[in-house]
C-alpha cells in the first residue's frame, strides 16, 4: 500500500508543477519529499520508537495521510511542497516496519526471500498507485492524487486499527 501511496505522491508533484505553469519545479518537490524521508529515516533509527508493528504502522500511515490530504487541499506549490515533506517524513520508517514486520515473521532462512515480497509488493503498489493517480490527474486535476493517497493511508490505518482490535 506504501508503494501505492507514494506513487501519488510523486504523480502529485509533477501535475501540481505543471499546473503551476514550471514543469521543472517537480523535481525540487520530489527532492523536498525525499530530504523529509531521509530524516524521518535518520529520526526513526535514532528514537527507535518500542512501539509494536500495528501501532508503527497507523502511526506512520497516519502521518502520510494526513500530511497528504493537507498537500492537496493546497493551492499554493510551495505550502504543498512543505506539506509534502511531512507525508516524506513517514516514507523511509514505514519500509523500515514493513522489511523488520517481514523479517520477524518467518524463519531466518527465509529472510531474503520475505524481503523480496515486500519489495515486490511495493514496487507493485507504485504501479498501481501510477496508473491510478495519472488517471486522477486527467478526470479531476492536479490535486485529487495527494487527496486519494492521503485518503487511501488513511484506510489503512482504520483497517489495520479495527484487525488489531479485533484480536
Amino acid at each position: 500500500v506504501v508503494g501505492l501511496i507514494s506513487a501519488t505522491v510523486f504523480t502529485a508533484t509533477a501535475a501540481r508543477a505543471l499546473a503551476a505553469g514550471q514543469p521543472s519545479l517537480a523535481g525540487v518537490a520530489d527532492a523536498v519529499v525525499a530530504v523529509g524521508s531521509v530524516a524521518g529515516g535518520l529520526w526513526w533509527g535514532r528514537a527507535a520508537p518500542a512501539w509494536s508493528t500495528t501501532r508503527s504502522l497507523a502511526r506512520l500511515m497516519s502521518v502520510l495521510g494526513l500530511f497528504s490530504l493537507v498537500a492537496g487541499a493546497l493551492d499554493s506549490f510551495w505550502l504543498f511542497t512543505v506539506a509534502l515533506a511531512g507525508a516524506g517524513a513517514a516514507l523511509a520508517p514505514v519500509y523500515v516496519v514493513a522489511y523488520q514486520a517481514s523479517d520477524h515473521a518467518v524463519a531466518p532462512e527465509e529472510v531474503t526471500e520475505a524481503s523480496t515480497w515486500v519489495n515486490t509488493a511495493a514496487n507493485l503498489g507504485v504501479s498501481l498507485g501510477a496508473a491510478v493517480a495519472g488517471a486522477l490527474v486527467s478526470s479531476h486535476g492536479a490535486h485529487a492524487p495527494s487527496v486519494a493517497g492521503g485518503a487511501a493511508a488513511l484506510v489503512v490505518v482504520a483497517v489495520v486499527t479495527v484487525a488489531a482490535a479485533t484480536k
